[in-house]
């Protein structure tokens, strides 16, 4: 049996068209590293985002929420910082000035419960609804500290309840009082 092999003439049309592709396929696999590599840096960025917000009053302490639940209304309180993704915290500029506070854990927001005004209201995680409770003011004390205020309310702001030091105590709005159970801090 006797095999014929083309001319050069006839080959040299498929030796460009395997050349380009080469060329293409070598440029695309160069394209998907860089976005690999700007996705992998971008992922990381998102990363450093997250914080820890620390009461004055008790600076080993974290706004936490119990339990690392995921549920929708679950407490938020004052709980001992261990680095848990329930205690790491990302704000997100919704106007200017106004922040939704999201727990990294659940993707939730920082929520006053049923957007109540009144001393005393309990503060949950809640599914983000753009409501004005769930929107925070970040009003300067000095020394990076400042106090957390709900946009629906103007002058309440995020309380550990009694000034407890202890791990567990709740986490409420309440009348300002420029204590240091309402200055926090971001580490």
């Amino acid at each position: 049996m006797r095999i014929r092999i083309p001319s050069r003439r006839k080959w040299a049309p498929l030796l460009v068209m395997f050349a380009v592709a080469g060329s293409l396929l070598s440029a695309t696999a160069g394209t998907v590293q860089a976005e690999t590599s700007r996705d992998r840096a971008s992922s990381s960025a998102r990363l450093i985002d997250f914080y820890e917000f620390r009461p004055r009053h008790a600076d080993r302490m974290c706004l936490d929420v119990a339990h690392a639940s995921v549920a929708h209304a679950a407490d938020v309180v004052q709980g001992t910082c261990w680095g848990g993704t329930n205690q790491h915290w990302q704000w997100i500029q919704v106007a200017a000035g106004v922040y939704e506070i999201r727990a990294q854990h659940s993707d939730m927001c920082l929520d006053v419960a049923h957007a109540s005004p009144a001393h005393g209201a309990n503060v949950v995680q809640g599914r983000c609804t753009s409501g004005n409770n769930q929107h925070w003011r970040f009003i300067d004390q000095g020394n990076g500290f400042f106090e957390l205020r709900p946009a629906h309310t103007n002058n309440k702001c995020l309380d550990v309840a009694h000034a407890s030091t202890a791990h567990g105590a709740d986490v409420i709005q309440a009348n300002c009082s420029r204590g240091t159970n309402q200055q926090w801090r971001r580490l």
